[in-house]
């Protein structure tokens, strides 16, 4: 019989107590250390994230008791059109802001900027229509934080914003006013708002390293602050700024050809931002929303950083080609050349927008490169060089404008 050794009475416990391999150890290890990692980096976010939803909670703009029938607050946007109103506003209150504009002009609230940012339900177009602050419009009645209201009238339609903050400089009331207007006359509902001021827009394009804007002439507007050589350069917060100001010193001193400017900008911004990869670079992309959430102030649900973030992830897949700015069409109003006055062509854009669908034919869009185009069938844009259109009438009257 052969002699048993010791080894063939080990049991199962002790083979396991053999030392392992050297490659478990390494995997052992790096698990160890990819967890550490993982856990560290999660802890990180949330603490950004918080400290994120912190600030744009502070920005908030609560008009929910200004309104005459309470709104229903939304938290998921997603399958649903969407119409936000931005607001630039002029006003010299706040960190910052006094140092823009004439130190003799006098100082009050007042909206220079007014956009409807149209995103449709299924995420593939994104139209920006800027109405100009000269429209003479109906604006009705609204209320101001402390109960009073003001009187409904025709006037100019930037007026609403300084109206409704009256001698208090009530920003809430500002845009309670504002809003209501551009639903009166345009027969949409806003679901939300954006307001910037001069310093907010200015640390906005700081915070991207600035952006590129061409120019085709030269411009020189002191009440701007601003000196723009002819052609294109790398322009920082404080000159964009007064690129979106500036009217008196171009060549037909308008607010139309103002707006073409600020369309052009905001193409810009966009484009920068993208060029960045700001979504794919944690940092960059913390110090850029820093920097945002401190520029500009919103309505109640987008000063929620989860509705917020949702919403810039659902329209991020839209193509740049796919952004249609519009300046709302326009004609002198009778009863002053200085004036302008809304169309039968605006009322079709309003109603496209209402109704989420393709505008109308015939209107003149510009994409992110700036170049115009016209609405064909089906919402197909053509090159303005291939329709003939009544654009050139528009540019000889809005020479008239000053």
């Amino acid at each position: 019989m052969r002699r048993r050794r010791r080894r063939d009475y080990d049991t199962g416990l002790l083979r396991h107590r053999r030392p392992a391999p050297r490659w478990r150890k390494w995997v052992h290890s790096s698990l160890l250390v990819l967890l550490t990692i993982a856990l560290a980096t999660s802890t990180f976010s949330y603490v950004l994230v918080r400290d994120l939803d912190t600030r744009i909670a502070a920005r908030k703009i609560d008009i929910s008791q200004l309104q005459e029938e309470p709104r229903e607050i939304v938290d998921d946007y997603s399958g649903r059109a969407l119409n936000i109103l931005v607001i630039g506003s002029d006003t010299r209150d706040g960190e910052g802001n006094a140092a823009y504009g004439d130190e003799d002009e006098e100082i009050g609230m007042r909206s220079d900027v007014t956009i409807v940012v149209h995103v449709s339900a299924d995420r593939t177009r994104l139209q920006l229509v800027s109405i100009p602050r000269d429209t003479m419009v109906d604006m009705p009645s609204c209320r101001r934080s402390d109960g009073t209201e003001t009187y409904a009238g025709y006037r100019q339609f930037n007026a609403a914003f300084a109206y409704g903050a009256g001698e208090e400089q009530d920003l809430a009331g500002a845009v309670n006013c504002t809003r209501k207007t551009v639903e009166a006359v345009t027969e949409l509902v806003i679901d939300e708002f954006v307001v910037v001021d001069f310093s907010g827009f200015a640390q906005l394009v700081d915070a991207l390293g600035g952006v590129e804007f061409c120019s085709e002439e030269e411009i020189e507007d002191e009440l701007a602050d601003l000196k723009l050589a002819e052609g294109c350069q790398h322009i920082n917060g404080q000159t964009a700024l007064g690129v979106a100001r500036s009217r008196h010193s171009t060549e037909d001193g308008s607010d139309l050809s103002r707006i073409e400017r600020q369309q052009l900008l905001m193409t810009q911004i966009v484009k920068t931002a993208l060029n960045k990869s700001i979504l794919t670079d944690l940092p960059t992309l913390y110090s850029f929303l820093q920097e945002g959430i401190a520029s500009v102030q919103t309505s109640t649900a987008l000063s929620r950083l989860s509705t917020a973030a949702g919403l810039a992830n659902s329209i991020r897949g839209i193509p740049l080609e796919d952004y249609q700015f519009v300046t709302m069409p326009w004609a002198l109003d009778p009863e002053d050349p200085n004036r302008v006055v809304m169309t039968e062509d605006a009322a079709r854009v309003w109603r496209a927008l209402k109704y989420d669908i393709p505008l109308p034919e015939g209107i003149v869009v510009s994409n992110a490169d700036g170049e115009k185009g016209i609405v064909g069938p089906g919402g197909t844009i053509v090159s303005e060089t291939e329709t003939p259109t009544a654009e050139t009438d528009m540019d000889e009257e809005s020479e008239s404008l000053n």
